[in-house]
């Protein structure tokens, strides 16, 4: 039986990340506040340290400053198969205001067109 601490949320949102010296993007298969699973081209291996940033739309309508969720935490599960590739990775989140949404969209162009 599966024991998950906190609830889990099927959302594909853009998400930039970075291990080493490596950056890349990808979009969440689902989100928690304890962490995210990534689908991406770029796998980190299984106990490197990954920081997230991940992009959230406006609530409101007349809004256009997105949020975005900021995390550091440990790949702990890297998949590949014919439906795509991704990792799993352990971090609590914390939100911030987007006040320079330049990477942020670009990240939203580039996983838009995959």
């Amino acid at each position: 039986m599966e024991q998950r601490r906190t609830i889990r949320f099927r959302s594909p949102l853009p998400v930039i990340f970075r291990w080493e010296n490596r950056t890349s993007v990808g979009l969440t298969r689902d989100i928690s506040t304890a962490g995210a699973f990534v689908i991406c081209d770029a796998l980190p291996p299984v106990g490197a340290s990954v920081t997230l940033e991940v992009t959230l739309p406006p609530f409101e309508r007349n809004s256009l400053q997105p949020l975005y969720l900021k995390a550091t935490g440990t790949v702990r599960r890297v998949e590949s198969g014919v439906g795509g590739s991704g990792f799993a990775v352990n971090a609590p989140f914390a939100l911030h205001e987007l006040l320079i949404p330049c990477s942020h969209t670009l990240a939203s162009r580039l996983v838009e067109r995959n």
